[in-house]
């Protein structure tokens, strides 16, 4: 069987849908079992694991590979605004899930959350710095 440009597209772009597919429905099962089910972290670990892995993976292919070149001052603009958000977004969240019932609770979530802030924008950094790594190497850095 020869194998030309076409069928090694076709068979990217069937193993992209698939990737896309398995990556929504883990989402998909994360937020059941975090919303409706109202499991313990440690109930679901093994997914979330999983889906952080593959996500962690996708971004820093694409960062490396220059597909994401010239897009990163954009996000770097909405960053504070994207972390705002999230963060009024995951203390309502936690509120409604009855998960804040004193200051005592409030404050380690802040905590928690000041964390994840923290470990998120490491995570865009290193993104950002393999971007540029391939932008030195294709010369394209003005």
């Amino acid at each position: 069987m020869i194998v030309d440009e076409r069928i090694k597209t076709v068979r990217n772009r069937a193993a992209a849908g698939g990737f896309f597919i398995t990556f929504c429905l883990l989402l998909i099962d994360l937020n059941y079992r975090v919303y409706y089910l109202k499991q313990a972290p440690g109930d679901y670990w093994d997914i979330f694991i999983i889906w952080f892995a593959s996500t962690l993976y996708a971004g820093i292919t694409m960062f490396s590979s220059g597909m994401m070149s010239g897009r990163t001052q954009v996000f770097f603009r909405e960053f504070k605004i994207f972390i705002a958000c999230f963060m009024v977004l995951a203390l309502v969240t936690l509120y409604f899930l009855g998960r804040i019932t004193s200051m005592h609770d409030f404050a380690e979530i802040m905590l928690c959350l000041i964390v994840f802030v923290l470990v998120f924008f490491s995570v865009i950094f290193f993104y950002n710095y393999l971007n540029r790594r391939w932008e030195k190497k294709n010369e394209l850095e003005e």
